[in-house]
């Protein structure tokens, strides 16, 4: 049964930005509301984020922009090519603004958190929940949706019921057992948080399509034949919390700097420009996360859907000496990649450089043959 055998700790409230990009561009075009609205790739290749107008009208999320920019024209939609500066910056308000009700807060993505709450507050959830949608939409223009129950898987579930509801209601409290049993007899199994779809094919293959349906099966079982990790999600959505708020994030593994051309560049100057400049910025980022890299990969490639242009696509990665962080080395080792991938003759649409091997710039294996240069660290 649930919730019977566990000691409520812990209240967490998932906090869901609404089509998070396209509600970026909004706060800073009023016009935009109620109107269609799409993202596009760094690249502009196809459709990373949709307002609800645009969902409506069947666009999926991955169009290709090309096959679907004459019907968005036609329903006058307005789309943008991707700002992620904008929305970074838009994240950390909307984080702040979260803070004001709790400072435990899990970052979950750039438009989720985890919000852990104290059962202990005055107001009832519902008004919590309210009073986090209300507030984070005045201070940020931001419309959000929000969860609450005892775990985060349920707390995730709730915020699903949120968006499939298309209800004005933007809250969703599922602490009474008798309503969790009621929303997770109609829950498909794909949509629970944690279950891909290999394992929620395999459960539609015995049978299992509905959440309820699932808690009901034996510990052993879901152990033996799915493994932990699903065995936790099943303890989590009887009531049981498994996963504890994550308030330190994890090291990066890797850092990206990209960007596609708007038109086509075929010398080496030009993209050697672009690559050194990718490596700059990239630097800066490590650097103002206080992390060092080991190695750098060089990309570079054409259009592909241009059938009447020869193609090429190529990338290569250098090991750098040591483990830095300095403008100089990178943009040095990103030059000497360029070097050995640029081919004559091609008209490149896209370049770009990835950082990898990053740790903590105070917690560094130095290299007993090689001297790190304290000077470029310094400058």
């Amino acid at each position: 049964m649930l919730f019977t055998k566990y000691n409520i700790m812990s209240l967490f409230a998932l906090v869901d930005c609404d089509n998070f990009y396209c509600s970026c561009e909004r706060v800073f075009e009023p016009s935009l509301n109620n109107k269609p609205v799409a993202v596009l790739s760094n690249n502009d290749g196809c459709i990373i984020a949709r307002s609800q107008e645009v969902k409506d009208f069947g666009i999926k999320m991955g169009d290709p922009y090309y096959k679907v920019s004459k019907f968005l024209n036609a329903h006058n939609a307005t789309v943008f090519s991707s700002n992620y500066e904008l929305y970074g910056s838009m994240s950390q308000r909307v984080i702040r603004t979260l803070r004001t009700f709790s400072q435990n807060i899990e970052v979950y993505s750039i438009d989720e958190c985890f919000v852990e709450l104290s059962e202990n507050n005055v107001l009832s959830l519902e008004a919590i929940s309210n009073d986090i949608v209300r507030r984070v939409k005045q201070w940020t223009g931001i419309p959000v949706k929000v969860g609450i129950a005892y775990t985060k898987t349920l707390a995730k579930a709730a915020a699903e019921l949120v968006k499939k509801q298309k209800i004005k209601i933007k809250y969703c409290v599922l602490t009474d057992v008798q309503k969790i049993k009621n929303e997770l007899m109609t829950f498909p199994v794909e949509d629970i948080w944690g279950v891909g779809a290999a394992t929620a094919n395999k459960l539609h293959r015995i049978g299992v399509k509905t959440a309820l349906k699932l808690i009901n099966f034996d510990d052993e079982y879901i152990r033996n034949k799915y493994g932990v990790l699903l065995l936790r999600t099943v303890k989590e959505l009887r009531g049981e919390s498994c996963y504890n708020l994550e308030t330190v994030p994890e090291t990066r593994k890797s850092l990206c700097y990209s960007r596609s051309f708007s038109n086509s560049i075929t010398k080496y100057s030009d993209l050697k420009e672009s690559i050194v400049y990718y490596a700059s910025r990239a630097s800066e980022k490590l650097r103002r996360d206080k992390l060092t890299a080991r190695a750098v990969t060089v990309f570079v490639r054409t259009i592909f859907f241009n059938k009447k242009q020869s193609q090429y696509s190529n990338s290569v990665t250098v090991a750098l000496p040591y483990s830095a962080g300095s403008n100089k080395m990178i943009v040095e080792y990103a030059r000497d990649g360029l070097n050995k991938i640029f081919r004559e003759g091609y008209f490149y649409k896209k370049s770009g450089i990835i950082l990898s091997d990053l740790a903590d710039e105070n917690i560094i294996q130095p290299d007993f043959f090689i001297k790190p240069n304290k000077k470029d660290d310094k400058l």
